[in-house]
């Protein structure tokens, strides 16, 4: 019985000792397979020494894109390959008007009819005034583009009634079909020394502008001083052809001088101007369809070189001087080329031997 009663009081002390420090046996084990998993879990995530070695370093930042030096770069390539148009002004009433630095180009009929305008600034940085630009601006007085433009397109200043001067810097290198045309009041302009292209027409009608410093350029385009009041034209050596109608002034051309270089006269080229001696220069070969008819007080030796002549390209002259080489290469006797060439009984033939 004592055996009994010791045997319940050490189980009792033993699991009071159990329970006051909070253990189970349940709980042991469960927090013992958690552990083993744990390790497991551990163990498989770390490399072993070959895959460490396999693990490629990381490599360096990248550098920032956006330097000063890069922007700096990146700005001047924007700016050299990026065409600044301006198109021109919100009101067409305008009156002063001045066009914004950093502008490339006038565009396509920017200021075409601005009527009231008379006065306009144009930045250094403009290589273009576009087609029409300032077509029919007919309160605009004097122009001045600036040295760095390169180009005037078709009607660029044309049609411009009260326009008396212009000042083109040496820069400029094109001026297109009728650039000037119908300005009616231009009397002084200045043009570059040299040109790369005249165009068509390009001062047609100019019929106040009285002289003109003509540049070299290799051809006098077709109309080019039409209508205007030339009384003298010093075409400068290096010029190659002139064009059809190209001089056919309104009668005031009486001082002509032409280059040794010139090869091709155009059909009606002086046409009815007040010419009174003329020899043409050694190397011209073509003179088209009265090319000087009308030019009534006008003796006009021909050289030797030419080789063909328009129908009536003498008509009405008073004095044609042809030599007898270029009989022969022509095939016509002294009655022939003036029934060709010169078909008036105002008009002597006269065979130089």
């Amino acid at each position: 019985m004592k055996k009994n009663i010791l045997t319940v009081v050490l189980a009792s002390i033993l699991a009071f000792s159990m329970f006051g420090c909070g253990i189970e046996p349940s709980i042991n084990e469960s927090t013992t397979e958690i552990q083993e998993d744990t390790s497991k879990d551990v163990t498989a995530e770390t490399p072993s020494e070959d895959k460490a070695e396999e693990v490629e370093p990381a490599s360096e930042p990248l550098p920032e894109e956006n330097t000063e030096e890069n922007a700096e770069e990146t700005s001047d390539a924007v700016a050299d390959n990026e065409e600044v148009v301006f198109e021109g002004p919100d009101n067409k009433n305008v009156q002063f008007f001045e066009i914004p630095e950093g502008t490339t180009k006038i565009g396509d009929s920017a200021f075409q009819r601005c009527e009231s305008l008379t006065d306009i600034t144009i930045p250094d940085s403009v290589k273009e005034l576009g087609p029409y630009a300032f077509n029919m601006c007919n309160s605009l007085t004097t122009i001045s583009v600036p040295e760095g433009c390169e180009i005037l397109c078709t009607q660029a200043l044309g049609q411009c009634q009260n326009l008396t001067s212009v000042e083109l810097p040496q820069s400029i290198r094109s001026i297109d079909i009728g650039a000037f045309a119908g300005d009616s009041s231009l009397a002084e302009i200045t043009l570059p020394d040299r040109l790369d292209m005249l165009g068509q027409g390009v001062f047609m009608d100019c019929s106040s502008l009285t002289e003109i410093k003509i540049p070299v350029v290799e051809d006098i385009p077709k109309d080019a001083f039409e209508g205007t009041s030339l009384t003298k034209a010093d075409i400068p050596e290096g010029v190659k052809t002139i064009g059809d109608g190209a001089f056919m002034c309104k009668e005031s051309i009486t001082e002509l001088t032409l280059p040794t270089t010139l090869e091709s006269i155009g059909n009606s080229a002086f046409r009815d101007q007040p010419l009174t001696e003329l020899i043409l220069p050694d190397g011209l070969t073509t003179i088209g369809e009265s090319a000087f008819w009308g030019c009534s007080e006008l003796t006009i030796t021909l050289p030797e070189s030419v080789s063909q002549i328009g129908n009536n390209a003498f008509i009405y002259c008073k004095v044609v001087r042809v030599p007898r080489s270029v009989l022969n290469s022509l095939g016509l006797r002294e009655d022939g080329f003036q029934k060709s060439y010169a078909d008036s009984t105002e008009t002597t033939v006269e065979v130089i031997e």
